[in-house]
């Protein structure tokens, strides 16, 4: 809607319309692509990669142990309602 109104005001200035919203379409399109750029670039510069420890991994193999033991419970039970 602004793009609209401030594309018709300048009808009035004896500017083709058509042309002054391509142009006005365009610069806003170029501003999306470099703010999105820069978010994108701002939040890949703040990623902390760690590397993986053997307590790390004990710590998953712990988590997944207990998450297949919830699911095996739940399955014996669904068999044991039947």
């Amino acid at each position: 809607d602004h793009l609209r109104e401030s594309v018709g005001l300048r009808g009035y200035g004896q500017k083709d319309p058509l042309q002054e919203y391509k142009k006005e379409a365009f610069h806003l399109f170029v501003d999306l692509m470099r703010r999105i750029k820069e978010t994108t670039l701002s939040y890949l510069y703040r990623i902390e990669l760690k590397e993986e420890t053997e307590e790390t991994n004990l710590e998953l193999g712990a988590t997944l142990s207990y998450e297949a033991t919830k699911r095996h419970k739940k399955l014996r039970k669904k068999r044991r309602r039947r």
